[in-house]
């Protein structure tokens, strides 16, 4: 198939626009570029580059008639260079040269031939990875002829084929790119969501290595982490930028200003090949200037130390903001004027000109008339710079539209607040006050129902495991732990293998045990509570323990009793013989002597959930010798406030199910009940940090060493946020840190930590982050220091994926609205 009958398969409003249709465009889109209307095209050439340079110089051709033959003079040499677009060619008047389109023609028929063929050959045999391959490469080809629609199409074929978060990445970014030049907004944001979603996946990690590795490759790793870190900020950056783009392109003129403003950092390749930094200056100001308060403009763009930067780069932006914020109108509405060929010039900002500009005058109007009680038109007028008859159009606007509370004077022609009806106004009141009663009593009613379906709530019940507490479970006998809902979950191998395939989690206990070896295990008689599959109790004795005491009060003790026994008739696992003795039944219901060491996994949703914790525990006060050590050591409860409009509706739509008439019968009677209800039930589950409205969170630490069993029955969070953007607060999310704490009794040494961990774990695993891979079997390591190491396992959004998730709490009645700067204090 030629490239030529590929393309004509594409629909004709498919296809990328042409810049010049007739070649003579309307006087109506007719910008001027003169004294007065200054605009420098050497700068457009300086900052761009192929496809970006092409468009803004298709866009000056067929707009501006007096640079036309100097854009096409420009264009033509970047397309016969750079692309096999013969359509952009004839569109700049170069469809004399027939060699150049004949040649190119041939080509791109050759190269397009060539790469089906490889294609249904690697597709005949089933290579996953070249299929990908083949696929991008067919992408980048109809980008280079033009064609958007095509290069589309085989772009996002590749994400059947992609086998890791990076190569669903780069198609991510590179579908972004094309709906950005293409001006898809309204298809771009899904494809921004993904990308985040793939950056935050966890990269999968190296194979480690029993040799230890020497400085330079420790100073290596590091500086790999942090390059790594570094290019995730720039693809974070030019994300943000897209989300602006999407909403400055479907007219969200403040949501498109909050994004501009929230970029920083550099975006390195962007800046040349789809949005410079002096048009993300001049896109964020004008939107800025169209929606945002003045108090907003001062403090999230010209106290803006980020986003300064970009403004200083195109000087008159920094003099047009500061203008309107001065309330010299007449300067910044001359500024706009004076300016409007570069702004209408520019591809983001030309459809939306017209109506930011309308909208800045709008709003210098309101805010110049804000201070006074009247003021003559004629003044307006002089401080406007323009003629009173169409000042007078606008006033007139904008008292019907309700913009200004005012009346027009025609014969003195003054603007005059309106004098308010007492009466009116005192009835408007009482009404309003009736109304907020109302309110409060129906939020008082769903209080009460919510504290009645307190104990359903309390029990948080994970949906994926839906499980009892196992306090609230009898110490089993032999036949009551079979058919124990609780212990009978945990004697699935099933589940088993869920907990065991948790990588974070167990490589995070690996770690934390065998780097704590010298001061808690060797030699040291150590207690697993709640053992399961017995895997604490196996990194124990690998890091040396004397013996292990197994405590697992299911009935996967009888299976962990098949693991023991088969080492110590030495066919398997010769490393556990005589090593291990498992204790079936519930840790309250133990006598044996006491031990140095504890270890227990009795963590549950939002940390607490299962209520394991409390074995834990009492094994604590009456197995653990003085001076024990205990892994985990602790844990800490996060509180954050997020926003998620597609969560929140999704929970009220279940809870407006009632507020309907089936059969014959009104249900609306049971809709509040069923608001409670619902709303009472948490949401446990993933969700991205984007979310997220501040990087502060409140937070509840727990110490095992030292917490009583009446702690964990009731306590308070006090919360302080500062909100950093605004937006609607759905509710709090939740999650928690496991903290491996050295023995209390030991000082880690930070430096020695830092190169044990360097030294068996992959670059991806440094300090601070979580380990991806999981480690079979036992493995020569260089020895760990002799003081401990202390280590974290964060179940945050930013981390890597668990089987615990997060949590997250919605609010039932209707959610807050805050600011940036607002700060935020509550018990919780």
């Amino acid at each position: 198939m030629s490239m030529a009958e590929d393309q004509d398969m594409v629909p004709p409003d498919a296809r990328p626009p042409s810049p010049d249709a007739d070649s003579k465009p309307s006087q109506l889109n007719t910008v001027p570029v003169d004294d007065l209307h200054p605009f420098d095209l050497g700068s457009v050439v300086a900052q761009f580059k192929g496809r970006a340079l092409i468009s803004r110089l298709a866009l000056i051709y067929a707009s501006c008639p007096s640079l036309r033959s100097e854009a096409a003079a420009l264009a033509l040499p970047v397309i016969k260079a750079e692309t096999f677009d013969v359509a952009s060619f004839d569109s700049f008047g170069g469809d004399h040269d027939d060699l150049w389109r004949q040649e190119v023609d041939l080509a791109a028929n050759s190269e397009l031939e060539k790469l089906e063929t490889e294609l249904k050959s690697v597709q005949a045999n089933l290579i996953k990875e070249s299929v990908r391959m083949c696929n991008m490469d067919l992408g980048k080809l109809f980008i280079k002829v033009g064609d958007n629609q095509q290069a589309l199409k085989h772009l996002i074929k590749t994400r059947d084929y992609n086998s890791t978060s990076a190569q669903n990445l780069e198609m991510c970014m590179r579908v972004i790119e094309i709906h950005i030049a293409s001006g898809s907004y309204n298809q771009l944001l899904p494809y921004v969501v993904k990308a985040e979603a793939a950056l935050e996946r966890p990269v999968p990690s190296a194979p480690t290595s029993s040799v230890p590795l020497s400085a330079a490759q420790v100073s290596a790793k590091v500086e790999e982490a942090i390059r790594r870190k570094e290019e995730r900020t720039r693809i974070l950056t030019r994300l943000q930028i897209a989300r602006a783009l999407s909403s400055l392109g479907l007219g969200a003129y403040e949501k498109a200003a909050r994004e501009f403003l929230a970029v920083k950092g550099d975006f390195e390749e962007w800046a040349h090949t789809v949005i410079s930094p002096t048009e993300v200056a001049i896109c964020g100001s004008l939107c800025a200037l169209a929606s945002l308060r003045r108090l907003a403009l001062k403090s999230e763009l010209l106290l803006n130390d980020d986003f300064r930067a970009y403004v200083d780069e195109e000087g008159y932006v920094r003099d047009l903001v500061d203008a309107f914020v001065d309330g010299k109108y007449k300067d910044c509405l001359s500024l706009l004027e004076k300016y409007s060929s570069r702004h209408r010039l520019t591809p983001f900002l030309s459809p939306h000109v017209s109506s930011l500009t309308a909208s800045i005058r709008r709003r210098a109007l309101v805010q110049y008339y804000q201070p006074f009680q009247s003021v003559k038109l004629s003044r307006m007028a002089d401080a406007f710079g323009c003629s009173e008859d169409s000042l007078l159009t606008e006033a007139t606007y904008l008292v019907d539209s309700g913009e200004i509370a005012a009346k027009i004077d025609l014969v003195e022609k003054i603007l005059s607040t309106q004098k308010a009806d007492p009466r009116s106004s005192l009835f408007r009141m009482t009404l309003k006050e009736g109304e907020a009663c109302q309110a409060a009593s129906r939020r008082a009613i769903l209080r009460m129902k919510l504290v009645e379906e307190a104990a359903a709530a309390a029990a948080l019940v994970e949906p994926s495991l839906n499980m009892p507490s196992a306090q609230d479970t009898k110490t089993p006998s032999k036949t009551e732990t079979v058919d124990d809902p609780y212990f009978h979950y945990y004697a699935s191998l099933q589940n088993q293998a869920n907990m065991l395939s948790d990588t974070l989690r167990t490589t995070g206990y690996r770690k934390a045990i065998l780097g704590n070896s010298v001061p808690a295990f060797q030699n040291k008689t150590v207690m697993d509570i709640g053992a399961g599959s017995g895997i604490l109790s196996f990194f124990s004795v690998e890091a040396g323990a004397k013996h292990v005491y197994a405590c697992e009060a299911s009935d996967m003790a009888s299976k962990l009793q098949l693991i023991v026994d088969q080492a110590n008739r030495g066919e398997a696992n010769i490393h556990l013989k005589d090593k291990i003795t498992v204790n079936r039944g519930k840790v309250e219901a133990r006598k044996g002597p006491k031990v140095d060491t504890l270890v227990s996994e009795p963590i549950g949703v939002l940390l607490l959930h299962e209520r394991m914790v409390e074995s834990y525990i009492y094994a604590r006060d009456n197995f653990l010798k003085p001076g024990g050590a205990m892994f985990p050591s602790g844990g800490a409860i996060h509180l954050a406030p997020f926003t998620d409009d597609a969560l929140y509706m999704e929970t009220l739509t279940k809870a407006s199910f009632f507020r309907q008439n089936m059969y014959g019968v009104d249900l609306s009677i049971l809709s509040e009940p069923a608001m409670a209800e619902v709303f009472a039930q948490p949401v446990v589950g993933l969700f991205p940090p984007s979310q997220l409205t501040t990087s502060t969170t409140a937070i509840h630490d727990i110490n095992f060493y030292d917490v009583s069993l009446k702690d964990l029955k009731e306590f308070r969070i006090p919360i302080s946020w500062a909100i950093e953007r605004t937006s609607l607060m759905h509710g709090i999310a939740t999650w928690f840190d496991i903290q491996f704490a050295a023995p209390p009794s030991t000082t880690p040494n930070p430096t020695a930590e830092l190169i044990w961990q360097a030294s068996i774990w992959s670059p991806n695993e440094l300090p601070g982050q979580q380990a991806q891979q999981p480690i079979y079997g036992p493995t020569v390591y260089p020895p760990p220091p002799a003081n401990g190491v202390s280590t974290v396992l964060s179940t945050s959004p930013h981390a890597g994926k668990t089987h615990w998730q997060q949590c997250r709490l919605l609010l039932c009645v209707v959610p807050f609205i805050f600011t940036h700067v607002l700060l935020f204090y509550v018990s919780y």
